[in-house]
């Protein structure tokens, strides 16, 4: 399964307002980014925090 289809598996119980496309962006941007640090300002349900999470996990 790839990071993609896991976000989509991941975020689908959860509540909050991020959609599986914009989750799968921000996981991509962190992805080709490779941040020093990631932020997330306001956590409802945590459907857009979870996938950042996972693109950092993935990249170390």
């Amino acid at each position: 399964m790839t990071l993609f289809e896991e976000i989509e598996v991941a975020i689908w119980p959860l509540e909050g307002w991020c959609t599986p496309e914009k989750a799968q962006m921000l996981a991509a941007l962190i992805i080709d980014a490779l941040p020093a640090l990631c932020v997330e300002i306001g956590v409802h349900g945590g459907k857009s925090l979870i996938p950042q999470a996972m693109a950092l996990r993935q990249t170390g």
